[in-house]
């Protein structure tokens, strides 16, 4: 579970809390891939895990997916519990880019290059 900190860091990033709907029937391939619309940079992550809170706000549970099926719609909706509730996204292989999306506008816009005439 994130601190605060860690939270305001993730949101920053364009890795915090959205609230996300699928389509009733999206299996496994469309659940990763808006996954991977709304968070860009979880392409980069080498997988994901989907976990959910337990009892306590602070436990968190893994989503274990039959293997055949993956992340769909009907699994989350009907075997994972998850409900309504609050799900996190975990990658698997590496942690990824958090540094601050203000950060990588800040980077991509060219120099501002003044031009001076006599007059």
């Amino acid at each position: 579970m994130p601190t605060r900190i860690e939270k305001i860091k993730l949101q920053k990033a364009g890795l915090g809390r959205r609230r996300i709907s699928f389509h009733k029937d999206s299996n496994a391939i469309d659940v990763k891939a808006k996954l991977e619309e709304v968070y860009p940079r979880l392409v980069y992550g080498g997988g994901f895990e989907i976990l959910r809170s337990g009892l306590s706000p602070k436990d968190l549970h893994l989503l274990t997916p039959p293997s055949n099926a993956g992340y769909s719609v009907q699994f989350l909706r009907d075997n994972s519990g998850l409900g309504q509730a609050i799900a996190y996204i975990r990658p698997v292989q590496s942690d990824l880019d958090s540094s601050s999306l203000e950060l990588d506008v800040q980077k991509a816009e060219p120099p501002t290059t003044r031009v001076f005439q006599n007059s």
